[in-house]
């Protein structure tokens, strides 16, 4: 994933579609390939569900956040993404998906 080969990323770890559900750091780079090769759909569903089983997951959080915004769900972005605002140690793209979830929400 570093070299940003989403396809290649996704190639790999679709054969093992169905049961990344139990191994959350490949369901959360596999979701992520997703996104970035605009699967947007099959990414949030992957990512929530991730999320409901691990709600303090932040990666798997951010990533939600950031096809939500990618879908146009700037209202479900902000409640996903509500939590950075608390978080001491976010980091510039936190705060920026935040601040342009609260932006996009607001109709700004």
């Amino acid at each position: 994933a570093e070299s940003k080969d989403w396809a290649r990323v996704r190639d790999m770890l679709q054969s093992y579609e169905t049961s990344l559900a139990t191994m959350p750091l490949a369901n959360a780079l596999y979701a992520e390939a997703l996104m970035r090769l605009g699967q947007n759909d099959q990414a949030r569903v992957r990512l929530a569900s991730q999320l409901l089983r691990e709600p303090d997951n932040r990666r798997v959080r951010v990533l939600l956040g950031e096809v939500k915004l990618a879908l146009e769900d700037a209202d479900g972005a902000l409640e996903t993404l509500a939590p950075v605002a608390d978080w001491t140690d976010a980091g510039l793209l936190e705060r920026k998906l935040l601040a342009e979830a609260k932006a996009r929400a607001s109709g700004s």
